[in-house]
């Protein structure tokens, strides 16, 4: 029987973040290079854009804790990101300059490694250090300059969303594993219940409030740390809704759609940036 009161499995997450991506691409790609970058319109699209890289990254913690084969999801993205970036420097050529800095499957590449390797036992977990130095050093260096598509798109903040969302996880693990060997509860069993799917909803909407209000402060302190527009991303804490309504269930997941969802980034990009050319 469907669960009512949560109904967003992964395979909803995915269409709604794919859907708002595409919108705000619209705006960043077609509207920006049509010269409609100051209307409402142009800031409607971005605001509703605003939920799909929370989403993805959500995503791609719950990937890497779940996964069975850690090795391909990684090849998945990495290959992902080489395609993304073709597809940013074929767009450029196309369609002129949209605002779209970085490869945004750099951020979740590195979000994953980081998330697997904390994972792992004793001094690997140290590892962890090597993606994040990657993207600290992208905010120092500012890898975009040389080459923009093997640059992070949300950088540090994208990398602290990541690890706040997985320290959710392991807070949420802990309480409910405590709670039921305290009672004497099978914690397997538990962890089916409604009751373990709102805690963790609920940990993860709170983790994601925390990244948006800490990387808002910080920027306040020192605005030099503002590489994502932080001012305007912090819409993104709104996502949080959404998380409320996840089942923690896969949902569809046919090979067609999953391939497909990974080819619709560059291809959807390169489409924008044909169609503003004409429109030009």
């Amino acid at each position: 029987m469907k669960n009512k009161k949560y109904p967003f499995s992964s395979f909803v997450l995915k269409i709604i973040a794919l859907a708002t991506m595409t919108i705000d691409h619209i705006g960043a790609i077609v509207l920006h290079n049509v010269g409609l970058a100051n209307t409402s319109l142009y800031l409607v699209s971005r605001i509703i854009g605003r939920a799909a890289f929370p989403l993805f990254v959500f995503m791609v913690v719950e990937g890497v804790i779940h996964t069975k084969h850690p090795l391909r999801y990684f090849a998945r993205l990495a290959i992902s990101g080489i395609f993304i970036g073709l597809a940013l420097w074929i767009g450029q050529l196309i369609g002129g300059e949209p605002m779209i800095t970085g490869n945004i499957f750099v951020d979740l590449l590195a979000i994953a490694l980081v998330v697997w390797l904390l994972r792992q036992k004793e001094y690997l977990k140290l590892l962890a250090i090597v993606p994040a130095l990657y993207i600290f050093l992208d905010f120092k260096l500012n890898f975009s300059v040389v080459s923009p598509f093997t640059s992070p798109q949300y950088g540090l903040y994208g990398l602290t969303m990541g690890v706040f969302y997985y320290v959710a996880y392991l807070i949420n693990e802990a309480a409910s594993k405590a709670a039921c060997g305290k009672y004497g509860i099978d914690f397997e069993g538990y962890a089916l219940t409604r009751q373990y799917r709102s805690n963790a909803n609920a940990a993860a909407s709170i983790s994601l409030l925390t990244t948006n209000i800490l990387w808002y402060i910080i920027f306040r302190i020192d605005s030099s740390w503002d590489t994502v527009f932080i001012t305007f991303q912090s819409l993104s804490a709104l996502t949080g809704i959404i998380l409320l309504f996840y089942s923690g269930k896969r949902g569809y997941d046919s090979k067609w759609f999953r391939f497909g969802t990974y080819a619709y980034y560059p291809f959807h990009i390169i489409l924008l940036n044909l169609l503003s050319y004409i429109l030009i």
